[in-house]
């Protein structure tokens, strides 16, 4: 029971005041908090998405509060445009993005979402060169380089992908999309002994990434270790049995085996 009334005797305020939540003695600090279950399991992705998407609501909201507070500000500029891109209004978070630039041109982290936010929309020249004056302001940036790195391999500049691919890995070497990426590069190139040293460096990190697995495969069976290679494949069945690409290099290195 709360009572904030005069006649509790316990009330630490003559005359009683409205109570907010917060961590004070004289605040309200009970929380009251639901655990909600799935019917069935199988539900259990979208109801942790709906919650996220809530959740991630709720956090827009107070950014564009104190942002009402203080417009002048890049990083609350920078922060609203951050929580908007997670709730998937781009275009709005582009907008605070590059208020955010335009109040504070040094300011790395906010170069580096306007150019996120611009490969969304397929802007990627301007992407490209956000991510690249983030580079400028903060050369250790490690996945403004393995963003600038995926840019790059779509446009079909496969030297500098590999060179900021190469970059991302000296300042994290367990991170898995550029030793995943690198891979790919290294596989077309014909280099497949280094493509599988990339592979196994995602797979290092994350073993259930898929798609890892497929391309260590076709390394692998590209130097003719062919059961090697088919086990990769199979493990990316066992991860995603709906990959028809591991299905068909799973029975054509089967087949050659025969």
């Amino acid at each position: 029971v709360f009572d904030n009334s005069a006649g509790n005797p316990s009330n630490p305020s003559r005359p009683p005041r409205r109570v907010r939540f917060g961590p004070q003695s004289t605040d309200e600090m009970a929380e009251l908090m639901l655990q909600v279950l799935p019917v069935d399991p199988a539900d259990r992705p979208a109801l942790v998405q709906d919650v996220s998407r809530h959740v991630a609501q709720i956090v827009l909201a107070g950014s564009k509060l104190a942002l009402a507070a203080a417009p002048g500000s890049a990083a609350l500029q920078e922060r609203v445009g951050n929580d908007l891109f997670a709730v998937g209004q781009v275009g709005e978070a582009i907008r605070h993005l590059v208020a955010a630039v335009r109040i504070a041109p040094d300011r790395a982290s906010a170069h580096y979402r306007l150019g996120t936010a611009l490969a969304m929309i397929g802007s990627t020249a301007d992407a490209m060169e956000s991510y690249r004056r983030a580079l400028d302001l903060q050369p250790d940036f490690v996945e403004a380089h393995n963003n600038l790195g995926g840019l790059l391999h779509l446009s079909g500049d496969l030297e500098g992908a590999a060179r900021h691919y190469r970059r991302t890995l000296t300042l994290d070497p367990a991170h898995a999309n550029a030793h995943f990426n690198l891979g790919n590069i290294l596989l077309g190139a014909g280099r497949f002994a280094e493509a599988e040293v990339e592979f196994r460096g995602t797979l290092a990190v994350r073993p259930d990434y898929a798609e890892a697995h497929i391309g260590l495969g076709r390394a692998l069976a590209a130097r003719g270790r062919s059961a090697a290679a088919a086990e990769s494949y199979r493990a990316a069945l066992r991860l995603n049995p709906d990959l028809l690409e591991a299905r068909r290099l799973l029975d054509d290195v089967v087949a050659r085996r025969r």
